[in-house]
């Protein structure tokens, strides 16, 4: 009998030990998640494997990078409709996505809890199970270092 699926979120960002604290998170509750560099090679990724969602993490060093890949991803249409969920420690850049109004996309200015970074990714995958009741549930995603 083949096993279902688990959605996958993509976890786009340069800063490989948010991806660890985002998996100490995610993956209890059933969410698989695919790294990715912050590079122009994350358009082909998001079109060949379709993720439910992305979860773009940038800091203010990353800005210009990180708005023009939402910029190419709201603009191609093979993935416009690609949710993104941007997790920030730069008011400029929260302003700068908040300010365009994309379809489609979510931000979030840092510090993140881990309850707010699962409420943020069930709009997505809306049947995310029961947190298992031992675990630090207070987890804070803080501002890149």
């Amino acid at each position: 009998m083949d096993r279902p699926l688990l959605p996958t979120l993509l976890i786009a960002t340069d800063t490989w030990e948010l991806v660890y604290d985002y998996n100490r998170i995610l993956l209890p509750r059933g969410i698989r998640t695919a790294p990715h560099p912050l590079n122009h090679r994350l358009l082909t990724r998001v079109r060949e494997h379709q993720p439910i969602a992305i979860l773009l993490d940038f800091s203010e060093a990353e800005r210009d990078h990180g708005l023009f890949l939402i910029d190419a991803l709201r603009h191609d249409p093979r993935t416009a409709a690609c949710p993104v969920i941007a997790i920030l420690d730069d008011p400029v850049a929260y302003s700068a996505i908040t300010g365009r109004a994309y379809l489609h996309v979510r931000a979030q200015l840092k510090p993140v809890s881990a309850e707010r970074l699962l409420s943020l990714v069930g709009e997505y995958i809306p049947a995310l199970p029961v947190p298992p009741p031992h675990g630090d549930q207070s987890l804070l995603m803080h501002a890149d270092d």
